[in-house]
């Protein structure tokens, strides 16, 4: 069952996995243009020119190219929940595991595009005469991560909004003057 986060959620996710798909997309076009000019979560360049999809052009493809990319969009989305729950007094509990398994779907679609690529480039256009590479090992190792970020954020601090909370309201009133007795207490005890 959505909670009413849910489109405003996925919109989020849909926006943060932008750099991911677009990561994709350029290489998808790499044997096309003999290369590839890019750049790292880290802001820091990739630029590959002149060579085929092979040798160790697969290895930087491989080795941690993308997953930092979804660890940030997975992180910037729990983030936003958080803060969106905290500002409007929601329980963050079925929020941010709403989040998790849409950013978990997000990093599956990630994956089967990621080794659809590397087929297709090694493969040379013709996908369907290599064997797809097996992901599934990176893709939960990416999904736990995620998961471990979901219960970090939920341990990040009470949930305030319930905090403050009372079950029962007592506030007594006479011709417009009353007292909060929920109030009083508090301070009572305080004291």
């Amino acid at each position: 069952m959505a909670t009413d986060l849910y489109p405003l959620t996925t919109a989020k996710l849909e926006e943060l996995s932008r750099p991911t798909s677009e990561r994709i997309m350029k290489w998808r076009f790499f044997n096309a243009q003999k290369g590839i000019e890019t750049t790292k979560q880290d802001g820091s360049a990739v630029s590959i020119h002149g060579v085929k999809y092979a040798g160790s052009v697969p290895l930087v493809y491989w080795s941690g190219f993308f997953e930092p990319f979804m660890v940030h969009a997975a992180s910037e989305t729990f983030r936003w929940v958080s803060d969106h729950c905290k500002a409007n007094r929601l329980d963050p509990a079925p929020h941010i595991d709403e989040a998790r398994l849409l950013i978990h779907g997000f990093i599956r679609k990630s994956y089967k595009d990621i080794a659809r690529t590397d087929q297709l480039l090694r493969g040379n256009g013709f996908p369907d005469t290599v064997t797809p590479r097996d992901v599934s090992g990176k893709e939960q190792a990416v999904c736990d991560h995620v998961d471990q970020l979901a219960k970090a954020y939920l341990l990040s601090g009470p949930p305030i909004a319930l905090a403050n909370e009372d079950i029962l309201e007592l506030k007594p009133n006479l011709w417009g003057i009353g007292l909060n007795l929920n109030a009083a207490w508090r301070r009572f005890r305080a004291k």
